[in-house]
């Protein structure tokens, strides 16, 4: 959720407003998108936003890397790629975006 906190935030609206609360678990929101016909993260932000170049994302972009086998969900920010990670908020290379 913390990629659709950060589209609401800048655009007011909220992408994932109809799951939201609709899970707890990160196996839970797999179940989920599999109902919706994703394989994965990737396939679901793929059908929201138009695809953006790594080299050409801006603040407030979103994609997706690959830690630790994980695909992660994440957004452009001045420090970096933002994403969620079990400690909280970790920063990557922009380099590191599929």
């Amino acid at each position: 959720m913390t990629v659709a906190d950060a589209v609401e935030a800048i655009t007011g609206t909220d992408p994932a407003a109809d799951i939201r609360g609709k899970y707890k678990t990160e196996a839970g929101a797999a179940r989920i998108l599999r109902k919706r016909g994703f394989g994965d993260v990737e396939m679901a932000l793929a059908s929201l936003f138009p695809p953006v170049g790594r080299l050409m994302a801006q603040r407030g972009d979103i994609g997706v890397v690959e830690r630790n086998g994980v695909l992660c969900a994440g957004f452009i920010t001045d420090l970096g790629f933002a994403v969620k990670t079990e400690s909280g908020l970790s920063f990557v290379s922009q380099m590191t975006i599929k």
